[in-house]
C-alpha cells in the first residue's frame, strides 16, 4: 500500500513493551512520519484535542482515564481532527458486547483482540489509513 509519509500516529497503552512493539510494527510499514506514545488518559487527552493522528491505537485499560472515556471526552469536545473515531483502532484484551457497542456508539470501526500478531496490526492499519483518506 503507498501512501505518503505524512501520517502521524499515537500509541495509547500504559504497557511500555505493547508501546514499543506497536511503534516497531508502524516504523516497519514507513508511513509515518511521527509516532508519539501516551502512557496514561490524561496525556493522551490532551494530545489528541491537541494534534491531528491518522491513526490512533487506543488500550482500554489505562491509568487516569480509561479508553472509553478518552473516546467520550474527545468526541464531545472536539479536537483537530473533526472524525477522529475513524482513525481509531481499539487494542485490547478485553472486547466484550458492553464495550463493543459504547465503542460502535461513537463511531469507533477498528478492533484488534490482544494478542495479535504484525500481519493482523498491519492489516488495521492500512484499513484505517484507507477510510481515512
Amino acid at each position: 500500500m503507498s501512501y505518503q509519509r505524512k501520517n502521524n500516529a499515537i500509541i495509547i497503552d500504559d504497557e511500555e513493551d505493547v508501546c514499543e512493539t506497536l511503534k516497531l510494527y508502524l516504523e516497519n510499514m514507513k508511513l509515518f512520519s511521527s509516532i508519539v506514545i501516551s502512557q496514561d488518559g490524561m496525556d493522551a487527552t490532551q494530545k489528541l484535542i491537541n494534534q491531528r493522528f491518522s491513526v490512533i491505537v487506543l488500550d482500554l485499560k489505562i491509568p487516569k482515564k480509561n479508553g472509553l472515556e478518552i473516546l467520550s471526552n474527545i468526541s464531545k469536545k472536539g479536537s483537530t481532527n473533526k472524525n477522529f473515531t475513524s482513525s481509531v483502532i481499539i487494542s485490547s484484551g478485553n472486547l466484550g458486547k458492553d464495550v463493543l457497542n459504547k465503542a460502535l456508539k461513537v463511531g469507533v470501526k477498528h478492533f484488534l483482540v490482544k494478542p495479535f500478531d504484525e500481519e493482523q496490526f498491519k492489516q488495521k492499519v492500512e484499513a484505517v489509513l484507507k477510510a481515512i483518506k
